[in-house]
């Protein structure tokens, strides 16, 4: 048995095994996007746009890549969902940490890979075969010259939220990173949270230990073998107090009994 797990479905599998790995499997299918997986999107083709003119030798400013924000929110490539949101307010959010991370984050990393789409890894866990695949944000080097790699995320309580709850997602980037690159990430990884509220926070948080929460530590299993043993039983539990527990983000909500 062969499943394919995207390094950034890990956190919403370990939220709600019932939801996450319904979806990862393909057993349901996916609801609508919504305004702030909308207004992310276009924030992560904005801020790469504009990571990789500054690779490429240039000077760029905000500006100078916004117009990406402005096309991706009023052409979105799939449906979403807006709910009380308006096309003008999610511009307004994007635009807004779009130019913070510019001015404020970018300019202080040394990014070495933007948006680097990594080769698909096969791992065996309780005789369970797990393709781990995804793209990573950003990778960079420290002062150390120790490779690391960042991950951003955008919401309106971004910068609110615990940096640790992303450990699956940043350890599976490092296994990817290091499996295409050959090179070994030794720096901490690091999430960059852009804040979409009308204060356009940002921060960027490191995160410690995150490989031995995805495989575990010689004495605690890790997030890997929790999600393969569930893979083998069939058992996936639901969890009512996730915050995507809602019509809007689950495609089991009406007929889930954990609800």
């Amino acid at each position: 048995m062969t499943v394919r797990i995207r390094s950034s479905s890990i956190a919403s599998i370990i939220d709600c095994p019932l939801r996450g790995l319904s979806i990862a499997l393909g057993l349901v299918k996916p609801l609508p996007s919504t305004a702030p997986a909308a207004i992310g999107s276009a924030c992560h083709a904005s801020t790469a746009a504009f990571d990789h003119a500054v690779a490429a030798g240039h000077n760029p400013k905000p500006n100078d890549t916004a117009d990406i924000v402005v096309d991706m929110i009023r052409n979105p490539e799939e449906e979403v969902d807006w709910g009380m949101v308006s096309i003008p307010e999610a511009e307004r959010r994007a635009l807004g940490v779009h130019t913070r991370y510019c001015t404020d984050v970018a300019p202080k990393i040394d990014y070495i890979d933007i948006e680097l789409k990594c080769t698909p890894m096969l791992v065996e866990v309780e005789d369970i075969q797990i393709e781990l695949t995804g793209t990573l944000d950003r990778a960079c080097v420290n002062k150390d010259n120790e490779f690391g790699i960042a991950d951003l995320k955008t919401g309106a309580r971004a910068c609110s939220q615990s940096a640790g709850k992303h450990k699956g997602q940043l350890a599976v980037y490092e296994i990817l990173f290091e499996n295409t690159t050959g090179e070994e990430c030794l720096a901490d990884p690091a999430i960059i949270q852009l804040q979409t509220s009308s204060e356009y926070m940002v921060d960027v948080k490191t995160v410690e230990n995150a490989r031995a929460a995805l495989v575990g530590d010689g004495i605690q299993i890790g997030f890997l073998q929790h999600i393969a043993r569930m893979l083998k039983s069939g058992d996936f539990i639901g969890n009512p107090s996730s915050w995507l527990c809602s019509e809007k983000y689950c495609p089991l909500h009406k007929s889930c009994i954990f609800k």
